[in-house]
């Protein structure tokens, strides 16, 4: 009988060559997987991102304006009105296929026995069930630590709106120079740097650790002081540490996204002053202070922004910035370099997208 009629089985040596060549291959092929899993991640990012556009624009064929950022009703306690709290996301809800929740809001109702008026109370009331409701089309996938939550906690989302090269306080009555304000609403043809040169919305991680730059925001009072010509985003900067954290031994927040309804300033708002994925810094510990809110994602080296014009742009963690040691200005061109140029409406700025 020859050797080869004999042979039953590989040799010791030979399935230890299979497995390490089966080891290289995993290891060659992982990353590919893992990129292309965040490819198709950052495409629904980017879709949901244009669904917003579309919903702006028919907003704004309806209503001859753009929503406000924040308002709503105001008075009462906290369960009988929004406290001028109110998301410009709860107005866009008819636009987006979510006619049904918004009809809902809209009128009055009662949940847990309790009875609530036409467009409901806080935005942080849990006991108002559609406060609570989650909307797919407001998450992106790429954010995967801030996706989960409790059935009790209010609805989150990726999505905020811009206020442009300006930093305001929640119930701020200045114009600012963002497309969205306080009980203020705008409309295209005053967006005189034009629609493909404005920011309308981005995208900002929600706030699950604190201690993270994604998704959490450092208490500052030299950063953001209370006016904003004052302020001094050099400060925010140094906030960085290692590995995506802050540095040690601040008062850290997580309030980033995690009302969609709420229009306050931490929840559903970012500005073009720092760069993509740097350091967030409030001037309070209340949620409605002027911040330094850049937007922040997981996709890799920068995140997805949506422009007035509809269209949906990749910004870069490298965009020009300007002069960071600069304070913001009231009126004319930004100081912040095109990425403040891109958040001002009517800054007269000559603008080449990156």
């Amino acid at each position: 009988m020859s050797y080869s009629e004999r042979r039953e089985a590989f040799t010791l040596v030979e399935l230890l060559v299979v497995i390490a060549i089966i080891g290289i291959l995993v290891a060659l092929l992982l990353p590919a997987v893992q990129a292309a899993r965040e490819a198709a991640r950052r495409s629904q990012c980017m879709n949901n991102l244009r669904q917003l556009g579309i919903a702006l624009h028919n907003y704004h064929d309806v209503s001859r304006s753009l929503p406000f950022r924040q308002g709503g009703s105001g008075g009462g306690g906290d369960f009988e009105s929004t406290g001028d709290r109110m998301s410009g996301l709860v107005s866009l809800l008819p636009f987006l296929e979510q006619g049904p929740l918004y009809d809902q809001i809209s009128s009055p109702s009662n949940f847990e026995g309790i009875d609530f008026p036409a467009f409901g109370p806080r935005p942080w009331i849990g006991e108002y069930h559609p406060w609570r409701t989650e909307i797919g089309g407001f998450l992106c996938p790429s954010d995967g630590p801030g996706r989960h939550k409790e059935d009790w906690e209010t609805g989150r989302t990726n999505y905020v709106f811009s206020v442009g090269d300006w930093m305001p306080w929640a119930h701020d009555d200045h114009p600012g120079r963002g497309p969205f304000g306080y009980q203020q609403t705008f409309n295209f043809a005053s967006i005189t740097d034009g629609t493909s040169n404005t920011i309308a919305m981005s995208e900002r991680a929600i706030g699950v650790d604190s201690r993270a730059i994604r998704g959490g925001v450092v208490i500052n009072y030299e950063a953001v002081t209370d006016w904003p010509p004052n302020a001094n985003p050099q400060i925010c900067m140094a906030m960085q540490g290692v590995g995506g954290w802050y540095i040690d031994g601040q008062d850290y927040r997580d309030w980033s996204g995690r009302r969609w309804a709420d229009g306050a300033i931490a929840f559903t708002s970012m500005n073009t002053v720092l760069p993509p994925n740097a350091p967030s810094c409030f001037e309070g510990t209340w949620d409605g202070n002027r911040a330094l809110l850049p937007p922040t994602s997981y996709h890799p080296g920068g995140v997805n922004v949506l422009l007035l014009d509809g269209s949906v742009r990749f910004m870069t963690e490298t965009v020009d910035t300007g002069n960071l040691s600069s304070g913001a200005r009231e009126g004319g061109p930004s100081p912040y370099g095109v990425w403040g140029a891109l958040g001002s409406r009517s800054g007269g700025e000559a603008v080449t997208m990156p």
